[in-house]
């Protein structure tokens, strides 16, 4: 998942933090089965779907970016 975007930044510089990112999409997909304990998400499982999902989106030219501040860092809102 690394290389130039469109605007010469790299992906990690747009990321406020590529492992948070994946993380994040790891917690969803297993807090989306937790329910269910016959199918349950294998958290190794989990990780690997995230990193699919997150390389997909990069694919089709999308980027994970912190919403708030324009330099890119993000702004907790209340």
């Amino acid at each position: 998942m690394t290389g130039e975007t469109a605007i010469g930044h790299t992906r990690e510089d747009l990321m406020t933090d590529p492992h948070q990112v994946n993380l994040i999409i790891t917690n969803a997909i297993c807090d989306a089965h937790k329910d269910h304990q016959e199918n349950r998400m294998n958290p190794e499982e989990a990780k690997q779907i995230a990193k699919c999902i997150i390389e997909a989106l990069s694919d089709a030219g999308f980027e994970i970016v912190p919403a708030g501040k324009p330099n890119g860092q993000a702004e907790l809102v209340r």
